[in-house]
């Protein structure tokens, strides 16, 4: 990369092998994706593509949504600060 100056050969080479793992992973992510859409379109026909594209989906019972409560938020927010600072800070506690 452009900075490859700035590191040894083997942390560049490290580099490298993160990059190719994430990138697997991120094949292997969109791949379930795309499963999980076509699985509801045949299964369950629901049309997710439609509604992904154009923001709006059609809901049978749409009088009866709710939120979740503020502490299941609250959870959720912490978790993932819980992550992010866990990712910045190389998984070291």
């Amino acid at each position: 990369g452009p900075l490859s100056y700035a590191v040894d050969y083997e942390t560049g080479r490290a580099a490298a092998a993160a990059h190719g793992i994430v990138f697997n992973v991120l094949l292997a992510l969109i791949a379930l994706h795309v499963a999980a859409i076509v699985f509801y379109r045949v299964y369950a026909g629901h049309d997710l593509l439609g509604a992904m594209i154009t923001g709006r989906a059609r809901l049978p019972n749409a009088g009866n949504v709710r939120f979740a409560p503020a502490w299941r938020a609250g959870a959720g927010v912490v978790l993932a600060a819980a992550l992010a600072w866990a990712a910045v800070t190389g998984f070291r506690f």
